[in-house]
């Protein structure tokens, strides 16, 4: 007989879910509120339609697989993440940050969400994507324009679209669609909570999240109203969505594929 989970454990698992697929309450603990809920829609869109086999790069607890219509899901993680703790579901593969240990056009699609960012080698890092992948296989993929550093000391880089279209004809790909997340005055707001949380914070986790409920969780509201004022859409925004397919020729890669 099972033993029943404790109710800290489920409130953990509810609290964890709700960062990376927020309900309309989460406003009231999850600071990134604004993007987090942009960003779980876009790829709510696209993520059902990318087909059968998707390989998830950097998928540390795997948030969205069930979004994906996937018979083969395969969740490949930095090395690093096997000392982190936490519940939820863990990744098949673990590599180095440097060689993805794939086979060459194994997949229909990968999957990499807010991960180029903390990549010192960019081109290397999407060459090697591209190389996991079948003929006109899709990258999806979401990386951010506006962020306060975050995973220090690994954080690297901001991409605007000029820089990802460049980096992906770079690499083997035709660019498909580029889509901006937290956009306009949503965006400027969810910068500020942002900016706030950093200056608010104080050694006490109660006390952090009183000063979160009370004073960023109001604004957060007040973002997700102004975020339907076509204001500045096009001028700012947090993060960004973009969907690629691979070059019929395959790119040069140093994989090394088991």
């Amino acid at each position: 007989m099972t033993s029943p989970i404790p109710f800290r454990h489920l409130l953990k698992n509810f609290y964890q879910k709700q960062a990376f697929r927020p309900g309309f309450w989460a406003f009231l603990f999850h600071s990134s509120y604004l993007v987090r809920r942009d960003l779980h829609r876009a790829l709510q869109k696209h993520l059902g339609t990318l087909g059968p086999c998707i390989l998830d790069v950097g998928c540390g607890s795997r948030p969205y697989e069930s979004l994906a219509r996937a018979r083969k899901y395969i969740g490949l993680e930095h090395y690093h993440a096997r000392k982190q703790g936490g519940r939820g579901k863990r990744p098949d593969v673990y590599f180095d940050g440097k060689n993805l240990p794939i086979k060459a056009g194994s997949f229909d699609a990968v999957l990499c969400t807010e991960v180029l960012e903390h990549v010192f080698e960019p081109q290397d890092f999407l060459r090697q994507i591209a190389y996991t992948l079948k003929e006109k296989g899709v990258l999806l993929m979401t990386v951010p324009l506006a962020m306060p550093e975050h995973e220090v000391p690994y954080d690297y880089g901001r991409y605007t679209s000029y820089g990802m279209r460049y980096l992906l004809q770079k690499t083997g790909y035709v660019s498909l669609e580029y889509q901006a997340l937290c956009s306009g005055l949503a965006g400027h707001t969810q910068l500020l909570v942002f900016s706030l949380e950093e200056t608010l914070r104080t050694g006490h986790p109660a006390l952090n999240y009183l000063l979160r409920l009370f004073f960023l969780s109001p604004l957060l509201f007040l973002g997700l109203l102004l975020g339907k004022l076509p204001v500045g859409k096009k001028s700012f925004w947090i993060t960004s969505l973009v969907l690629a397919q691979k070059k019929k020729n395959k790119p040069y890669s140093l994989v090394k594929a088991c």
